[in-house]
């Protein structure tokens, strides 16, 4: 080219090749929950109730069941886990306890498909 050329040049290690790259995605307008449904492999759920995630969630599979992906979508929920002195965030669901507790508070989003 203008500014360099190679000659015989090798790239010995190259990126992956035939592998599936995951695409997560997030978001609750309908528009992403449409790109979403067609694109995503992880779902990244909004912080919220139980209601509220449980809610999000049927309307992202809803989304996908639409492009016949409805079991190939999973869901990741941001999870803060702290001591019960530490002050809160609203960025993630806050669990506090000693860990039997903690354990026991992650069952619910387990039982709704949360897997990450």
């Amino acid at each position: 080219g203008a500014f360099y050329s190679v000659r015989g040049g090798y790239v010995p290690r190259k990126g992956p090749q035939g592998a599936g790259l995951t695409i997560r995605m997030g978001g609750q307008s309908g528009t992403a929950l449409r790109v979403a449904g067609r694109h995503a492999d992880v779902f990244e759920l909004a912080p919220g109730s139980l209601g509220e995630i449980r809610q999000l969630m049927e309307r992202v599979r809803s989304a996908a069941a639409e492009h016949g992906r409805a079991g190939k979508l999973r869901f990741a929920l941001p999870i803060r886990i702290r001591s019960e002195d530490n002050a809160s965030c609203q960025k993630a669901v806050e669990i506090a306890g000693p860990p039997a507790q903690v354990a026991l508070s992650l069952l619910p989003y387990a039982a709704l498909g949360i897997q990450e």
